[in-house]
């Protein structure tokens, strides 16, 4: 019966646990050519910034993602 409970209450809180987690912005992973097919994505090409920091280039969101 001990078992059982532990089992309960491991499921909620994983379950739990993993609706918390930070949901993945649709652009972050796309690769250029998809990134310049969609309209709410930008390509940012690689760069260094003000302070000489290397920047790779990546997608982002324009504004608010589409999800």
């Amino acid at each position: 019966m001990m078992q059982k409970g532990l089992v309960i209450a491991m499921a909620l809180f994983v379950s739990g646990a993993l609706s918390a987690a930070p949901k993945m912005k649709p652009c972050n992973a796309l690769k250029v050519d998809r990134c310049k097919e969609r309209a709410d994505c930008v390509w940012v090409d690689a760069h260094k910034t003000k302070d000489g920091k290397d920047v790779k280039a990546h997608c982002k969101c324009k504004g608010k993602c589409a999800k």
